[in-house]
């Protein structure tokens, strides 16, 4: 025996045209600005594991320059304020000569 469904619908299955104007317009929408921002801080942390990636490989193919710096004395502190002050120089400089 069928039950009375307390939402009348049409012979299709759709809903009638007064329950579907009286639905709020947000349920079963995503939010456009919080997908907006995903994707933003989806692109940045691309771009920011990228630049880390790139550093890394710059520094590891300086390898035999900084164990020559370290066999003449310089210090892991030197050598990290070193390359810290070249990657903020490239940094600065970088969108400048594009």
């Amino acid at each position: 025996m069928k039950k009375d469904h307390p939402k009348r619908m049409r012979p299709s299955g759709f809903p009638d045209r007064g329950q579907a104007a009286s639905r709020p317009d947000h349920v079963g929408c995503q939010d456009g600005a919080a997908g907006a921002a995903r994707s933003v801080s989806a692109g940045l942390y691309h771009c920011v594991f990228q630049c880390r990636q790139l550093i890394l490989a710059r520094t590891v193919r300086r390898e035999g320059e900084l164990a020559v710096r370290v066999a003449l004395g310089a210090s892991r502190g030197a050598l990290r304020r070193m390359l810290l002050a070249e990657s903020f120089c490239s940094a600065a400089l970088a969108p400048r000569s594009v």
